[in-house]
Formats: structure tokens, sequence, C-alpha cells
């Protein structure tokens, strides 16, 4: 790993030492992915981190796969609990014990890119940031599956400000929150700052606008490295009204105990607003559920736009059920090519093999080709078990992202297209 001149890296003698990098792991009940994420941190090519998973009382054999991958690798640093404390409080726990120069977080069901940390760590040096974060690219149902947060954004916003973070976050206006990213910071702009341990969902984004307005420079990379699992367990996707009041509460805080100039206020405001909004609409969605009808159309009539958002839900639904529909797995395997521009594929591949050119096809260069490739292996992993033949170097690295690598068979061939032993 080569940082030009970087500000972080310490002197021992005539060589550069590269900073330590302390990856974060808060886990609750992560055990049927727990082990894919922690080797996927410790397999990138940036090896100088250290790794500190956080077991929240999971009971549920978490605390055994920790022990078992500390005995394989140092780097791991495994902590239980004796109770739950929640996902704000394991995350500053983990803080606390952190001794990198720059903090990173990944979940315990998610993973990343063999060389997300290496890619981010020469970002910051270069744009000068504080925190620096790549696009994420969802995994795991055919819904999620096809696209990054980032989107169009990915090339189009190299930095974020306050604002930007705080109109992403407006609940019904359909963007994706960029809250959601996974930003590496520098300790010295962290200092004694922790995540808010009153907040069961949102500690991220609120830790995100804190350092924000407390002056932090935010900065965007296109590269779609951090992959997020989607699944029936993931508690961001879950609100509640207790939720929301405590994400309210926490913004209410924020706004009152800092002078914020008038665009940001403005912004500060509005998602306050809406948060209100959410918090009325999830009554009245448990008042239809509990079959309280009198309490509903009050709540109907005192907000006549909550009528809206239940109709704009119920679409949705129905949109997401023929989705679904439409992408049954399929039980048999699905052969893919990995394989650099211009080498030829190797002989003997079946007939339905699909073909990922590493660049893929012409009009895409730069970040569009990582997403690409994240997003194409992230909707075909969606669909069924998949048969990856891959050839060369830049096909090893387009492997980085497929998600859960271990479920699917993976052939390996050299750059002249000569198979390469199993294992």
């Amino acid at each position: 790993m080569q940082i030009e001149g970087g500000s972080d890296r310490r002197q021992s003698g005539d060589f550069a030492v590269p900073p330590l990098v302390s990856v974060i792991m808060p886990n609750y009940r992560g055990a049927p992915f727990l082990q894919a994420a922690i080797r996927s941190v410790l397999a990138q090519t940036y090896r100088q981190i250290e790794l500190i998973v956080v077991d929240d009382n999971s009971q549920d054999g978490s605390a055994e796969i920790l022990r078992h991958e500390a005995a394989l690798d140092a780097r791991l640093k495994p902590i239980t609990l004796g109770k739950n404390l929640g996902p704000a409080a394991a995350r500053n726990v983990a803080l606390d014990a952190s001794s990198g120069t720059w903090i990173a977080v990944v979940d315990s069901d998610d993973l990343v890119h063999p060389s997300r940390i290496e890619r981010l760590l020469a970002a910051a040096d270069a744009m000068n940031a504080d925190m620096i974060a790549d696009d994420l690219v969802p995994f795991g149902t055919p819904t999620a599956a096809g696209r990054t947060v980032l989107g169009s954004r990915a090339d189009s916003l190299p930095q974020i400000t306050a604002v930007d973070l705080l109109l992403s976050d407006m609940g019904f206006s359909g963007t994706t929150s960029l809250g959601y990213l996974k930003p590496l910071i520098r300790r010295d702009c962290l200092a004694n700052l922790r995540y808010d341990e009153v907040l069961t969902i949102g500690e991220d984004f609120d830790l995100c606008l804190r350092l924000l307005l407390g002056g932090a420079v935010y900065r965007l990379i296109p590269d779609p490295s951090y992959l997020y699992r989607r699944h029936s367990e993931s508690i961001s996707h879950r609100l509640s009204v207790d939720a929301l009041d405590r994400r309210m509460s926490a913004m209410d805080r924020i706004g009152k105990d800092r002078v914020i100039d008038r665009e940001t206020r403005h912004a500060l405001d509005r998602r306050l607003r809406l948060l209100g909004q959410a918090c009325r609409y999830e009554r009245l969605v448990g008042q239809i559920k509990g079959r309280r009808a009198f309490a509903a159309l009050a709540a109907l009539v005192k907000s006549p736009r909550l009528a809206l958002h239940l109709l704009d839900s119920l679409m949705d639904r129905r949109r997401r059920a023929a989705h679904l529909a439409r992408s049954v797995p399929e039980t048999e395997t699905r052969p893919i090519l990995l394989v650099g521009a211009g080498m030829p594929a190797p002989p003997d591949l079946p007939a339905t093999t699909l073909r990922l050119d590493v660049p893929p096809p012409p009009g895409l260069d730069g970040g569009a080709i990582d997403r690409y490739l994240a997003c194409s292996l992230a909707t075909e992993h969606s669909k069924g078990v998949l048969e990856l033949h891959v050839v060369g170097a830049a096909g090893e690295r387009a492997l980085g992202y497929l998600p859960d690598p271990e479920t699917s068979r993976i052939v390996h061939y050299d750059d002249t297209g000569h198979r390469m032993p199993d294992g």
C-alpha cells in the first residue's frame, strides 16, 4: 500500500509505518453471517488492521464463532458483553477498545471488497478527508439487488455536507439516505465523540451528522466496495413509534445544542417534520393492525396526507410481491464468466454461460465499471446458486464483489486460460 505524502504515516527509521485501521463490528444474533463478515475484513489487501467484534449478548453461537476465528488471526479482538446494551452502546465499547488512526464500521451481516480499506485510505490521503466513504451495494433479496445506494449520485457528489445528509434522509422523499454509507473516520476528528446510546436505529446517521456539524470534511469515492446484506432480520428496515420518537428527540437535541446556519436549520426542521409524519403513519398502521377503527379514522381526519402514504405503501407492497413472484430462485447452478477484456474464454464452458467482461461493454469507465460488476453479481446471486469461472487478475478482482462466495462454485484460470488446481 503506497500513500504518497500521507500525513498519517509515522516515521520509523528510514521507513514509513502505515497507519493502523480499527474496524469495529457490533454483533447481535448474527451467527449465520458472522464468520463471512469477519473473514471478508481480515482478507483485506491492507494488512495493518485490527478487527474488534463486540457481541451484544447474542446467545446464538456467535461467541463460539468469535473464539474460533480469533484463534486463526490475532488481529481479531473479540469482546463479549454480559448483557444486551443495544447497537449504539456496542459500537461505543468497540470504539473505546480501539487504537487505530482510522476507524471503520462493518456490520456483522455485511461483506467488504478485499481492496476496500486500501482504496479508502489512498483516497482520504489524496482528498485530505476526515471521513471517506464508498458506494454501498445491497444484496440478499431480488428487490434489493441491481442498484447501489449512491446510484447516479456516485460520480456527482464528491463531498457530503450536513445539508446533503439531512436532505437525503427525508422518509417519504424517495431518495436513499446517505446515512447508510459506512465511512472511514479519522480518529483525530472523532476525538471523544461517541454514538448516542438512546438510539436503536439511525445511530450511524446521527454520529455522521454531529461530525459534519463539527466541521469534518466528508468525501466520497464511487467504488461500490461495501456489500450490504438485506434480509428479514435487518433491524435498519424496521421502524417503530418508539424508535422514531428517539430519533426525533436526538435530532431536536442536535438542533438546540449548536449554532447552525440558516440552510442547515431549514433542512433540520424539515427532517424533524417528516420524522413526525413517519411517526404518525406508524401509529396509524398499528391502529389498523390492532383493528382500532375509530382511532385510525380520527388519525386520518387529523392528517389526511396519511391516506396517501398508506396507499403508496400498499402499492409498493404489491409491486414487491409481483417482483418476487417473477424472481423465483432457480434450482440449477448458473455459470458466469469473469474475464479480462480481450482475453479468450476457457474452452468447454456451458452454452448458457453469462459473460461479464472486465471491463464490461463500451460506454462504462471508472466507478461505473465496478458498479456494473457489483450490481450484476448481486442480481445473479439473488436468483440462485452460481458457478463462477474466473480468468486472470481482472477476474479475481471482480470476484471481490460476489456476495457469499462460499455458497458459489468458483473455478480459477490463469491469464492464459488454463485451469488452476482447486483450492
